[in-house]
């Protein structure tokens, strides 16, 4: 299943009601079916993490046929109680207008509650959103500090941005020790190069661009390898 934007959270590996693990087993064997029976019930007693795995079946369309609105409605109970993977998947979901009308600050407003709860992938997410001005005013310095969170959580989509933004400074002071630093602990997590060859492409010409004097402030090359580094991960996942 494609998805747009952005870095997704993934199936919660454990809960405090009986049934759970089952359901774990079964979808991880790929019997996405048994899965569903043995969460339900878990999710309609309001099991937080019962609730976001359902959302993610109807999202991915996992034995069932994809549903945007089954998928929101789980992840808004799981928002509720807290969860902040269902809080990132939920934003994710107003940033693309699937099942429901697209929001960016419904977007954005789940974004920051997942990432003031912890969310590597929320602090991601503002990080696009600062660099590409949807749903708040557009900021280099910001997307940098919020990439920056992220990457210090772990996010290696992150790292890798932060490594090429302290390599062009761009919305940041420019740092090469800092850049390779990133750069590294990127490919330590397993960042697949087939999602940064198109991230590279772009961040050179922009460099190559703001050499010519014709580019100021830096913003325009940090929004383009966002943009590009996002298409591509859309085609990847």
């Amino acid at each position: 299943m494609k998805k747009a934007l952005i870095v997704f959270a993934v199936l919660l590996p454990a809960t405090a009601f009986a049934g759970f693990d089952e359901g774990l087993a079964a979808y991880n064997s790929g019997n996405f079916f048994e899965a569903l029976r043995n969460w339900q019930p878990l999710a309609e007693r309001e099991d937080a993490n019962a609730q976001f795995n359902l959302g993610l079946i109807y999202e991915n369309g996992r034995g069932v046929t994809v549903d945007y609105v089954q998928s929101l409605y789980w992840y808004e109970r799981a928002a509720s109680h807290g969860n902040v993977n269902a809080q990132n998947n939920l934003g994710a979901l107003y940033y693309r207008g699937q099942g429901v009308q697209q929001d960016y600050e419904q977007a954005l407003y789940w974004y920051r509650k997942a990432a003031a709860g912890g969310s590597a992938s929320a602090q991601f997410n503002l990080g696009f959103m600062y660099a590409t001005g949807r749903g708040v005013a557009q900021s280099d310095e910001l997307a940098a500090r919020w990439y920056q969170s992220a990457a210090e959580a772990g996010n290696a989509q992150a790292q890798r941005m932060l490594g090429r933004l302290y390599a062009i400074g761009c919305g940041i002071t420019q740092d090469a020790q800092r850049s390779a630093m990133w750069y590294r602990k990127a490919a330590q997590n397993g960042l697949a190069q087939s999602q940064t060859d198109t991230l590279l492409t772009y961040c050179s010409a922009a460099d190559a661009t703001r050499d010519s004097g014709s580019t100021s402030a830096g913003s325009k090359p940090l929004t383009a390898a966002v943009r590009q580094v996002t298409a591509r991960r859309f085609l990847d996942d």
